[in-house]
């Protein structure tokens, strides 16, 4: 395509170098193009004449032959568009002040997927799994029958497919033969493909570049792949991960030479450069739960010299003021390391206020958003509701978090879970109350179509004492606000003290929302929120909420605008939030 493109080019200057040498006077002309709006898309940005409009050097033949030039490239493009009956006319009409070239593009009907036959050869036959892994591939393919035939549809489709293949084991799969057959009388086609798996690799020796100022085995300790094991594609991922997500490192790359002669030790190459090792940083920006925020930060990546990593973190919000410090060991063997954290914290919101301090030691693994941990944490906390009823609490807290996911993306997954489990314990002695606290979490994607997506979430906890006397707020619920339910304001859903709402020792809360995608990155979306935070099982009173919004994806995850209703305060509510909550 690109040859075909260049000569074209070069047809396009020696016809009119032709014409301008016989030029006597300027030719003006338009470009009418009719048509399909779809097709008109698609042909308007390659079409020629349009560029010559105004050169000076035009002849009524030379305008002839562009012309017809234009309608064999018009043909072409409404061709990869499935359209191969097309009809393509391309009129010059003599005018005055003006010329016209009148294109028009009768696409006639579009060719529709009549069958697919994908087929395997190489190692991945022998394979116990094979069959499995086949019917996978099969199942996943994006370009079923019955649908429209697009060149770059069936492109992608090929890709994906190889891509799935190559995920696990057969690093080196390829397209070994495809073919789309086209029947235009029919408006029918029939595809084509032959996947060469090629054979199995294994993970060899770990080769690592760019590192002067870390010690390389930081980079050897978070790599989830042993010399031996069978290559995948999945665990590559989590290692580049893990690597940027570090702090250590501004860029990473993990690549595993795909070289059929390696494959039974293949080396795994990592290049990296190695970020600015202090940082400070701040942020201005609004939120609808709670107002202005500033934040400043300040973090050294290689502190001491010894590679350990150090955060400080100043917050002010309407409504929540805090400060944070913490410490990150370099990464041990297997990808844990160790944190102290200290920080405190004060709220004001709907009556409620808490002040609270807190140190926190924890064993952490995983290395992603937010990874799982084992910790300990001492808790101090001044709590009032409605200016009276204050009292002081503390905790001695043990707790366990194991995150998981599969999504087929990190930052805006359309299929898969992600989700977070807790449980913890206040150590009797240590606590003013001794109590048990369980919380989960969880996101569920469900793509329904090419354009439609099905968000479903949930959540719930509780803490279990035999009163609530003496336990902190900071480890009971409150709900309402951009992550929760959408409709209420932030936190305002709790129980009634005072006038106050104060926290409660249950949650529970669901949601479903169902977005269309009107281009790749902007779509709208209806929603239904329901949920509450209660003192017992027999005061859960559902505050239900629903609305509709705006999508947009970016690098960070999705952005939303929504207006929902809150059915309990019969009030609507505006809500900015952007990623997921987990």
């Amino acid at each position: 395509m690109a040859f075909v493109r260049v000569a074209r080019c070069v047809l396009l200057f020696l016809l009119i170098a032709c014409g301008c040498a016989t030029a006597r006077a300027e030719l003006p002309y338009r470009v009418d193009l009719e048509g399909p709006e779809d097709l008109k898309r698609v042909v308007e940005p390659i079409l020629d004449l349009p560029r010559w409009r105004d050169y000076p050097g035009m002849t009524p033949e030379l305008l002839q032959r562009l012309a017809d030039e234009e309608r064999d490239q018009i043909r072409a493009a409404v061709e990869t568009e499935g359209y191969f009956s097309a009809k393509v006319e391309a009129e010059v009409i003599e005018g005055k002040p003006e010329w016209r070239v009148r294109l028009v593009i009768e696409p006639g009907e579009r060719t529709r997927i009549a069958h697919v036959e994908i087929r395997f050869s190489g190692p991945l036959l022998k394979d116990p799994d094979a069959e499995e892994r086949m019917k996978a591939v099969r199942k996943a393919w994006a370009l079923p029958e019955g649908a429209p035939f697009r060149q770059a549809d069936w492109d992608i489709a090929k890709a994906q497919a190889v891509r799935a293949v190559a995920a696990v084991k057969y690093a080196a799969a390829r397209i070994a033969s495809s073919e789309a057959r086209v029947d235009p009388s029919k408006a029918l086609a029939t595809l084509d493909l032959e996947i060469a798996s090629g054979p199995v690799f294994r993970v060899g020796a770990l080769e690592v570049r760019g590192t002067s100022r870390y010690d390389p085995k930081i980079v050897e300790r978070l790599n989830p792949l042993r010399p031996g094991d069978e290559y995948s594609e999945e665990k590559v991922i989590l290692f580049r991960r893990r690597l940027l997500e570090l702090g250590h490192f501004a860029s990473a790359e993990v690549a595993l030479d795909t070289d059929p002669a390696k494959a039974d030790a293949a080396p795994l190459r990592v290049a990296v450069i190695e970020g600015r090792a202090k940082r400070i940083d701040g942020s201005i920006g609004f939120t609808t739960d709670t107002g202005f925020r500033v934040r400043a930060n300040y973090s050294d990546a290689d502190l001491l010299g010894e590679g350990w990593r150090f955060r400080a973190e100043l917050l002010y919000e309407r409504d929540i003021q805090s400060g944070m410090v913490s410490v990150d060991s370099q990464p041990l063997p297997g990808g844990s390391w160790n944190t102290v954290t200290v920080g405190a914290e004060r709220k004001d919101i709907e009556g409620q206020v808490t002040e609270t301090g807190a140190i926190t030691v924890a064993r952490q693994w995983g290395l992603e958003r937010l990874p799982s941990s084992l910790s300990a944490q001492w808790l101090h906390e001044r709590q009032s509701i409605g200016g009276v009823n204050s009292d002081t609490t503390w905790a001695t807290f043990l707790n366990y978090r194991y995150t998981f996911r599969n999504t087929d993306a990190v930052g805006s997954p359309r299929r898969g879970y992600l989700g977070t489990l807790n449980a913890g314990v206040a150590v009797p002695g240590l606590s003013s109350r001794a109590f048990l606290r369980g919380t989960a979490k969880l996101n569920g994607f469900v793509p329904l179509s090419r354009e439609d997506d099905l968000l479903l979430r949930a959540e719930a906890g509780g803490v279990f004492a035999s009163t609530r006397t003496g336990i902190p707020f900071a480890y009971m619920f409150r709900t309402g606000g951009d992550q929760s339910i959408r409709g209420y304001a932030f936190e305002s859903i709790g129980i009634d003290l005072g006038g106050a709402v104060a926290s409660a020792r249950y949650l529970a809360l669901a949601s479903a929302e169902v977005t269309h995608w009107f281009t790749d990155v902007l779509g709208g979306a209806v929603f239904v929120d329901v949920g509450d935070a209660f003192e017992t099982v027999e005061s859960f009173d559902a505050k239900w909420g629903y609305g509709v919004g705006l999508r947009v994806r970016s690098p960070i995850g999705p952005f939303r605008v929504d207006v929902a209703y809150g059915q309990a305060v019969k009030q609507f509510r505006l809500h900015f939030s952007v990623g997921f909550s987990f």
